[in-house]
């Protein structure tokens, strides 16, 4: 059994009221109709994401998990073109590592004995202050 896994929203949290995710992507990207690269596509979040900040993106969609990829491929989105494959750094097949936490899917096998939670010394309170 993965025990540590989702244990980073409280940090995942704390990192998004900093970050601006729609003001990085539309200070970099100024047309309103860009083409957009989803890799790791899922099941369409990204998508969804995209068309809130542009006004008519074309999105090419990359998802190999075949149950996440007829997700995505029956939501219809206009202008988003699906592929059932993933994308790597060379051509040819390789194996799929499927997860019970089916966005942790991935070509490169889970590490089970990885700690997804940081141990905090409560004999440092100007360290626990940084941290909050």
């Amino acid at each position: 059994m993965i025990e540590n896994v989702g244990k980073a929203y409280s940090r995942n949290k704390q990192f998004f009221k900093k970050f601006d995710k729609t003001r990085i992507i539309k200070e970099n990207i100024k047309k309103e109709n860009p083409v957009c690269f989803d890799v790791g596509a899922y099941q369409g979040q990204s998508v969804q994401f995209l068309k809130k900040v542009f006004d008519n993106p074309l999105i090419y969609s990359f998802e190999p998990s075949l149950n996440n990829f007829e997700i995505l491929k029956n939501k219809e989105y206009k202008d988003n073109i699906c592929f059932n494959m993933a994308i790597s750094n060379f051509t040819g097949e390789t194996i799929f590592y499927e997860n019970k936490i089916s966005h942790t899917s991935s070509l490169f096998k889970v590490n089970i004995d990885s700690k997804d939670s940081v141990v905090i010394n409560k004999g440092n309170a100007s360290n626990n202050e940084k941290l909050k």
